[in-house]
């Protein structure tokens, strides 16, 4: 008798899980005829065409506006010869300027048996700089006033006048070179004086 419960029992579980399963089954299937019939109808509404990423690009830049090379290399041109031009005149003038040069600065670190040779050095750089030339001839004075206190005590600062001058050798290699000599200090010192244009060269 138990054996015919234990397998009556059995059979009935076994018809139970087939029924469950061919529920599933068909639930599965609706669902997926119901996302077929869905993903038809987006691609029919939308229907667009796969394009690589390559072609997209191309694509995209070829709807863009061409921009115009000549006009924009012409306004660069316009504007550098502009700058070249003014900077010429600017190199090319004759003319006299008095500069207050900080030689403590320029002198930081520097060894003490070095520094009136690295102050004059810096004179003459500096002089280059402020006029665009690369002859520059520093005056027997202005060398004097900087080994006046020694070679190792130069002074703080040093009131200078440069003089860009045209070069009268026919076989100069430069046209212009700049003279470096000492200006006339004020009783008040040098602290506060700016760079001052002199018109007349005395």
């Amino acid at each position: 008798m138990e054996d015919a419960r234990g397998s009556t029992g059995q059979s009935a579980k076994t018809e139970l899980s087939a029924h469950f399963e061919k529920k599933e089954e068909e639930e599965e299937e609706k669902m997926m005829k119901m996302m077929m019939e869905e993903e038809g109808m987006g691609k029919a509404i939308n229907h667009k065409p796969s394009l690589s990423p390559s072609i997209t690009f191309l694509l995209f830049s070829l709807s863009l506006p061409a921009a115009n090379p000549s006009r924009k290399g012409r306004v660069g041109k316009c504007r550098g010869a502009r700058m070249v031009e003014n900077t010429k005149g600017r190199k090319e003038e004759v003319v006299t300027r008095e500069y207050t040069i900080n030689l403590h600065k320029r002198l930081h670190g520097c060894t003490f048996k070095k520094k009136a040779p690295k102050a004059i050095k810096e004179i003459r750089k500096f002089a280059q700089k402020a006029m665009g030339t690369n002859d520059v001839r520093v005056d027997v004075k202005l060398n004097k006033q900087i080994w006046s206190r020694g070679i190792r005590s130069v002074p703080r600062r040093i009131r200078v006048r440069i003089a860009r001058k045209r070069n009268e050798d026919e076989d100069a290699k430069e046209e212009l070179y700049s003279l470096v000599t000492v200006a006339e200090i004020p009783p008040e010192g040098v602290r506060g004086l700016g760079t001052k244009i002199i018109e007349d060269d005395d």
